[in-house]
């Protein structure tokens, strides 16, 4: 007969079935850390982890360290010490307050090696869910700190394990938001814009992409992200949008562009790394539409090439594919539409969040059968 465990701690919510050959957590209480601004990952996997029977207490970055005038940000800046005192301090407060066995975190700025070193004396599993190749970004002691790290760069993997363990580096893909990158219904063959990107800008974006623009002078091409004003004297700024893309407005855009393009931002004097994949990966096909996407093993892996996406090695190949998927507009749909089958739901953030509590909960339930038993 199957017998109910508990932790000690009387308040703890993870209960434990056991039979003679498994451990079935019922429910696991979390704390998750970060922004939770429309489309951001923490909401993503958030949302992901409550489908999978876990209970989430957010604690919003935003809320401490949002700045939208010039003002703010000179503000924040002189703040940063108080403001990221508060963040912790509530990280720290939520934890007390709900004895979670997780707190889930996405790339972690603004948490400190103190706070992480307070959760585990809390007896708190802490899960960085790192989606930059910017390692630097993070201060490496708080890094070390982690249970943890869930890394979507696997270019990563083998130094991060170097550097930690084996058994505490794990990977897992971007992913896209199903509440937010989903198959426009106004799509199926009405357009807007013949070329899209959706990005930030990065000297080797602009370096392929202004090819792009001369190739096509007629085309209506249509650039959106941060950073894309110094490039307004060039040939680039008849397709700069000049704002970033909403993103309940994502979906749209992209359905609507007969050629979504998709790269990355290369490689950087700061970075040893160039990453194979990003969010947009993802999101594209999620929205219905045609990627065409830089050429790499790792997203060969993830799609059928050319039945799903197909991919660019070069400016000249690009140009060559565009001007071929902009003539064959049967093909080209068909392709969008396999895929979107493929993405969806299979790389959504719900099915990320899947596979992150495949890789934490093993741990939580060996854990509380110890306790348990102890």
């Amino acid at each position: 007969m199957a017998r109910r465990l508990r932790y000690l701690a009387s308040d703890r919510a993870v209960a434990w079935v056991e039979d003679e050959n498994r451990v079935v957590g019922l429910s696991v209480r979390a704390v998750a850390a970060g922004s939770f601004a429309q489309g951001s990952t923490e909401a993503g996997l958030s949302q992901g982890l409550r489908e999978q029977g876990w209970l989430v207490e957010e604690v919003d970055f935003a809320r401490h360290f949002e700045a939208r005038t010039l003002a703010e940000r000179v503000e924040r800046r002189l703040r940063w010490p108080q403001n990221k005192a508060r963040f912790n301090a509530d990280i720290v407060a939520a934890c007390e307050r709900t004895r979670p066995e997780v707190m889930l975190t996405v790339k972690g700025i603004g948490i400190s090696r103190k706070t992480l070193d307070r959760l585990g004396r809390l007896n708190v599993r802490t899960v960085n869910f790192f989606p930059d190749y910017y390692l630097t970004d993070v201060p490496w002691e708080a890094l070390q700190a982690y249970s943890n790290i869930i890394t979507t760069k696997s270019f990563q993997l083998d130094y991060l394990r170097s550097q930690l363990s084996v058994d505490r580096v794990d990977f897992v893909h971007h992913g896209y938001l199903p509440l937010l990158h989903r198959a426009s219904p106004t799509g199926g063959g009405t357009y807007t814009a013949d070329i899209v990107y959706i990005g930030n800008a990065s000297p080797y974006k602009a370096r392929m992409l202004t090819p792009l623009v001369n190739a096509f002078p007629r085309a209506i091409m249509r650039i959106y992200g941060g950073g894309w004003d110094p490039y307004r004297t060039s040939p680039l700024s008849s397709a700069i949008v000049g704002h970033r893309v909403a993103p309940d407005f994502m979906a749209d855009v992209i359905s609507h562009a007969r050629v979504n393009v998709a790269l990355h931002m290369g490689l950087t004097e700061s970075s040893i790394w160039e990453d194979f994949v990003s969010t947009r990966t993802f999101e594209i096909p999620a929205c219905g539409g045609f990627m065409l996407h830089i050429d790499n093993e790792e997203v060969r892996s993830l799609y059928q090439v050319p039945e799903e996406i197909d991919v660019f090695a070069n400016a000249a190949e690009l140009i060559a594919k565009t001007r071929y998927y902009l003539e064959h507009a049967h093909e080209r749909e068909a392709i969008a539409a396999r895929g979107h089958a493929r993405a969806v739901p299979a790389y959504s953030y719900s099915s990320r969040a899947a596979e992150v509590a495949a890789i934490i909960e093993p741990l939580l339930k060996s854990r509380g059968r110890a306790d348990a038993r102890s």
